[in-house]
């Protein structure tokens, strides 16, 4: 608490960067499908849980799909049954314990909840525009919010356009890292993976690098942590850093439950095992 260091949520992810600092900058890469807002939603959540405030821009989805994501996630329940209507009666008393939970902003512990605020914003707005909105709706709801959560950096704009794109990426990520360092706050945003690292990291002791980023090779060099995000089978997948300004490479392999936004853990030894079998 000394440090303001905020647990990822992941245990290998802490074990090897012991968790995220205020004003770090980091980026999640995959190709489409792979989880890439799963992932930033999970690490919002964890924060969420642990009492800290979490703002999400939404540049594609609606506020009211990322609304039902999150509350799949923190109840523990499929997005599918709270969109039609059809969860079950185990699943729907989880849902109004959650709802309990929102309104006492407690959980069944007693632990104090966060907020989590979500906002549409337009494709192609700047890091300006995410700074400003962030402060008007602090002003307007007497917090502070320590993590900015941005879907997805890539189809922003930088606070100054280029006529090359390649710049432009890189500035967005340049004018991140400076919004939180100067406002003090965890700030998560996501980019896509080139075709040629999926493949090469597929491959046998492959592992997603810096080189790895798509359309840009100026982002990394602005990120305190990269991580990529890749399947492994239909049921399973790897969340690999590729850049770790403080702290050691790390992996952490998980079991797929997008039916519910979560990304479920794997113990070492239980994914080794696994990795044995299948070899």
């Amino acid at each position: 608490e000394k440090l303001n260091i905020i647990s990822s949520g992941f245990k290998q992810l802490d074990k090897s960067i012991g968790g995220f600092m205020y004003g770090n900058l980091i980026y999640v890469i995959g190709r489409k499908g792979d989880g890439k807002s799963v992932l930033m939603l999970n690490f919002g959540y964890h924060f969420w849980r642990r009492g800290k405030n979490v703002i999400l821009f939404s540049l594609e989805m609606s506020k009211e799909d990322y609304m039902r994501r999150f509350d799949s996630r923190a109840a523990g329940v499929p997005i599918k049954g709270l969109k039609m209507g059809t969860l079950t009666d185990a699943e729907e008393k989880k849902y109004n314990d959650y709802l309990d939970q929102i309104k006492t902003k407690k959980d069944r512990k007693g632990n104090q909840l966060g907020e989590f605020y979500i906002v549409d914003i337009p494709g192609k707005c700047t890091p300006a525009m995410i700074e400003t909105k962030t402060e008007e709706i602090e002003q307007k709801l007497g917090i502070v919010f320590d993590s900015v959560i941005i879907d997805y950096a890539q189809i922003m704009q930088p606070n100054i356009v280029t006529d090359v794109k390649r710049d432009n990426l890189g500035n967005i990520a340049l004018e991140l890292k400076q919004f939180a360092r100067r406002k003090m706050k965890i700030v998560i945003s996501a980019a896509q993976m080139t075709r040629a690292g999926k493949s090469e990291t597929q491959m046998k002791n492959g592992r997603a690098g810096t080189e790895h980023v798509a359309e840009s090779d100026q982002i990394s060099d602005h990120l305190d942590f990269g991580f990529a995000i890749r399947s492994t089978s239909d049921h399973d997948g790897i969340i690999e850093s590729f850049k770790t300004r403080d702290g050691e490479p790390c992996d952490l392999h998980f079991i797929k439950a997008f039916h519910m936004m979560n990304i479920v853990e794997q113990e070492f030894d239980a994914w080794k095992k696994q990795e044995d079998s299948d070899s």
